[in-house]
């Protein structure tokens, strides 16, 4: 694929070679115009990219690069317009286009040396390319008014100042070379052969234009040529750098954050799953509402519990399931939790049917990163056993008290650090006690056992019952 475009790039150059060949030699002046302004053309897209790009990929070299074909190109353009025959700008003979083209060799050449030493400096890119436009523009006037050394006199043909300099251009564009060769670690391979190739086309122009003799024949032809193609390699080694590559580097870190992104996805749907199941299959019922008291989750228990659909539930008011009694107090202790951010409650909700289940709530007010209300968790709980058996408790306890205080003998109990627990009405009326709370919670040792009969203190460690009772 890669050598077939490159085929493709050959006989396409090789195509618009033979056509501005004809094109010369059918009306030469037409032919210099329309090679001018393609470099002006392709000088200018090479700028705008360089600008367009420059958030893309900052790079100062290249945009010094970018600045200098622009500048250059602008001032071949002026040189078409005053060459012999077009009589765009009348007053000027055959030296004014030559020194602007002198002057288009050493802006090029120059900028090209400084860009890549200032890149090394880290000079700043706007007073760098201000200096280029008012050196370039003085050099321009300084044609224009005749101070610039002559390039061609009539009768006599080129000058020796003319022929050295486009020695000179050659010797810029080598040291450029040179200046890139040592730098070219901070460029792709690639880069750094196309630019070489079209510094080699800059020069062999200017070698050609060194030494001919008739401003109409086909050395003259072959240098546009050569200097044309320098431009088109300079703009498609600029567009891979500037667009191609970046774009390349963009897509690669596209992908890895797409990857990261899918694997991200993977582990959030895991844990989403994971955390569905247990919201769904708990055993335990599960509710959350906004701060207005509405519901905006039930699980699965919490709907089994209380008989209802899911939307027959959601986006209702809490308070709606409670019966009249646990609604009274309702506004009060969600007050208290929104408050406190904590709640542990019994409310009597109401089944479907129509039957009261008494659940019991724990939950906690979720916030966000301001400390602003989210929502409710709560955990709830059927609490109908529970109560069951405390009443079962409560009853059997009425009966045990109720055969203990039927008997006159004393009873009591102890824990094991000997204090009292509880007492019948035999204990309380043998010993003379009025009521419980005068024994109950004391130490029973020293109510009843503190000493043997004679008077003498009975030790607390040689108590039988005490020692019973701590083992």
């Amino acid at each position: 694929m890669r050598k077939k475009q490159i085929a493709i790039f050959v006989l396409i150059q090789l195509g618009v070679i033979i056509g501005l060949f004809l094109l010369s030699e059918y009306n030469y002046l037409i032919f210099h115009l329309t090679m001018e302004t393609l470099m002006v053309i392709l000088g200018l897209s090479i700028f705008i990219l360089g600008l367009l790009t420059r958030n893309i990929k900052k790079d100062d070299f290249l945009f010094n690069v970018s600045f200098s074909l622009f500048i250059t190109g602008v001032i071949l353009f002026v040189h078409a317009l005053t060459y012999q025959g077009m009589d765009f700008i009348p007053g000027y003979d055959s030296n004014l286009p030559t020194q602007l083209w002198i002057v288009a060799g050493y802006v090029q050449a120059i900028t090209l040396v400084l860009g890549i030493v200032l890149f090394e400096k880290k000079a700043n890119q706007y007073i760098v390319l201000s200096c280029y436009f008012i050196i370039s523009l003085a050099l321009v006037i300084l044609a224009f008014t005749g101070i610039f050394p002559d390039c061609f006199i009539e009768g006599s043909g080129l000058t020796l100042f003319k022929e050295i300099s486009e020695y000179i251009i050659i010797l810029f564009f080598v040291i450029a070379f040179f200046l890139v060769a040592r730098i070219k670690d901070k460029f792709s391979n690639k880069f750094f052969i196309m630019f070489s190739i079209a510094l080699i086309n800059f020069m062999v122009a200017r070698f050609v234009f060194a030494t001919y003799n008739d401003i109409f024949g086909f050395r003259f032809f072959l240098g546009h040529v050569f200097n044309l193609n320098g431009y088109i390699i300079m703009y498609i080694s600029l567009l891979s750098v500037k667009v191609s590559v970046p774009l390349e580097e963009k897509f690669v870190d596209l992908s890895k954050h797409i990857d990261e992104l899918e694997n991200s996805i993977k582990v959030v749907t895991k844990s989403e799953q994971i955390f569905k199941s247990l919201y769904e299959e708990s055993p335990l019922g599960y509710q959350s509402l906004d701060i207005n008291g509405n519901f905006l989750l039930v699980n699965n228990a919490y709907l089994d519990l209380l008989g209802y659909k899911r939307e027959e539930m959601l986006g209702r008011n809490f308070g709606e399931f409670m019966d009249v009694s646990s609604m009274r107090k309702m506004p009060e202790t969600f007050k208290g939790f929104l408050d406190s951010g904590e709640v542990d409650v019994i409310f009597d909700m109401i089944h479907k049917d129509g039957h009261s289940i008494p659940v019991r709530f724990l939950g906690k007010i979720s916030r966000d990163k301001k400390g602003e209300f989210k929502q409710t968790h709560c955990i709830l709980s059927d609490f109908t056993k529970i109560l069951n058996y405390q009443n079962f408790l409560k009853d059997n306890e009425a009966r045990f008290r109720l055969i203990l205080n039927s008997t006159e003998e004393g009873i009591y109990g102890i824990d094991n650090n000997g204090l009292c627990t509880f007492v019948n009405k035999g204990f309380l009326k043998l010993l003379g006690y009025d009521s419980e709370e005068e024994v109950l919670g004391k130490d029973v040792h020293d109510l009843i056992h503190h000493t043997y009969s004679d008077g003498v203190k009975f030790p607390k460690q040689e108590c039988d019952l005490i020692k019973a009772v701590t083992k």
